[in-house]
């Protein structure tokens, strides 16, 4: 697969790839998708090379010997730098990386540096070990400089494949939701998005809304009109698009922010999404609650039963 250009990553032929000194051939078996691939191809990283075939979680054979390997994003290094000598060769002035500055992992071979391929260990397939050359790196690296000792616990923020995310939020935390889906459908898998604000060119005339003017301006104002519809959720719902999944949750006692805003975005994203069963857009309505203040403990179970199930469910969460 090569990128010509943003968002033209098409099947073309090309030269059969030979390997330099101190470099192999590896018959490519599986490549994953990665966040930073996905920059890639839209451009939001460029290319730093013409007619790149991305990908950089790669698993295959070297032609060689046979032998199972893994390719990962840093494809060599200067080896000599007070980065390379200190273990954070990822900061070598002279580093390349797979599918960004050479061609990646989306062919049926690729070069590698003879010194940057991993053995793969038989207890993994191709699939499974596509992702730990990526997401799996950094969290041991992290787990090694860490200095963590048996019985305590790390905590990885920052990174994963777009495949493995979720977001959540709720009333102000919805309306960032609704921003984040609508601009960036590309980032998520999932999204819980909990009474929240979405129509922010009439929001102002439900409920106690027109209280928070100060805080959002209103449409009603020309001037402010142009800055709110450029990030107002309900109107960037674009037809035809794949969003991630979605549960919108809502109250009908909710006397803060109005339910109308959840049923009208789901209904719409249901009738314009091009998501199919995989994906659903999903509403709830609670039928004897508010805004989420003071609920007992036994809605709040519930709440949590449905949020995790549908999470779970769409990140192929096992338990």
């Amino acid at each position: 697969m090569v990128l010509d250009r943003p968002w033209s990553l098409e099947a073309h032929d090309v030269h059969e790839p030979v390997a330099g000194p101190d470099e192999v051939v590896v018959e490519v078996s599986a490549c994953g998708i990665c966040r930073t691939d996905l920059q890639i191809v839209s451009g939001d990283l460029p290319a730093r090379k013409s007619r790149l075939v991305p990908g950089h979680q790669v698993v295959g054979r070297r032609v060689d010997t046979g032998e199972r390997v893994g390719v990962a994003w840093l494809h060599s290094a200067c080896g000599h730098c007070e980065y390379c000598l200190s273990g954070r060769e990822n900061l070598c002035e002279l580093a390349a990386f797979t599918g960004w500055t050479v061609d990646g992992g989306y062919a049926e071979r690729l070069v590698a540096r003879q010194g940057f391929v991993f053995p793969i260990p038989d207890r993994f397939d191709d699939l499974d070990a596509a992702p730990l050359l990526c997401a799996g790196i950094i969290g041991y690296r992290s787990l090694r400089l860490s200095g963590i000792r048996e019985g305590q616990r790390l905590g990885l923020f920052g990174f994963g494949s777009s495949a493995h995310l979720a977001i959540q939020g709720g009333s102000n935390g919805g309306l960032l939701m609704g921003a984040a889906f609508t601009q960036r459908p590309d980032l998520f898998r999932a999204v819980v998005c909990q009474v929240p604000l979405l129509d922010m060119l009439r929001y102002q005339h439900f409920q106690i809304a027109k209280l928070w003017i100060p805080e959002y301006g209103t449409a009603d104002d020309a001037a402010q009109f142009k800055f709110i519809h450029a990030y107002s959720p309900y109107h960037h719902v674009k037809p035809g698009t794949l969003y991630p999944a979605i549960l919108f949750m809502t109250a009908e006692s909710d006397t803060r922010v109005d339910p109308l805003h959840a049923l009208k975005m789901a209904a719409l994203l249901q009738t314009q999404a091009s998501n199919g069963d995989d994906r659903p857009i999903l509403l709830r309505v609670d039928s004897k609650a508010g805004h989420g203040v003071g609920k007992p403990i036994t809605k709040l179970v519930d709440d949590a039963v449905d949020v995790w199930s549908f999470l779970f469910s769409q990140l192929g969460v096992k338990i």
